[in-house]
């Protein structure tokens, strides 16, 4: 089971994108330097601050949870150490023989998904999805087809600031 999120309202990479882009951000993403609500990508990503998802007490919490977890605790870049090109990963691992065993663990695990695939949709036309379903379909699909849909700007930018060396 693996967990990959952002704890702010949108991740760093979809702002990036936004800004090559040339497109302003929807409200409540993210902070300038003043920290004044900002819609500009180029802000936030300059001097700002993204918001966390919820802008409450919870979602900060987390977030610095998983902050002091993948920058502290291994050596990632903190704040006031801009030149650090670490962004900090961590993974956790947990045994869960240690715990209940794997067998009703998985149990357990299928019991819950069952029960939230079953509950009533407010538009039963619509599938419930679980937290990275959706990608995984598009991955799969992707590997089926070799193919990557890639939009043509982002293309564009990355090929021509990452792929062509500085003269």
């Amino acid at each position: 089971m693996v967990l990959d999120m952002a704890t702010s309202a949108m991740p760093v990479f979809k702002v990036a994108e936004a800004l090559i882009k040339g497109e302003t951000l929807p409200p409540n993403v993210g902070y300038d330097a003043e920290g004044i609500p900002t819609q500009s990508p180029k802000e936030i990503l300059m001097s700002g601050a993204l918001m966390t998802f919820d802008q409450g007490p919870k979602s900060s919490g987390l977030a610095l949870m998983v902050e002091l977890f993948a920058n502290a605790l291994t050596g990632g870049c903190l704040p006031g150490d801009p030149d650090n090109q670490n962004w900090g990963n961590l993974a956790l691992a947990i045994d869960p023989n240690l715990l209940i065993g794997r067998e009703a663990f998985l149990k357990n695990v299928d019991r819950t998904l069952a029960y939230i695939k079953a509950l009533k949709r407010t538009d039963p036309a619509r599938e419930i999805h679980l937290p990275g379903e959706s990608s995984f379909v598009r991955s799969e699909q992707a590997i089926a087809t070799q193919e990557v849909e890639i939009d043509e700007a982002l293309f564009r930018a990355y090929r021509e600031r990452i792929l062509t060396p500085s003269q």
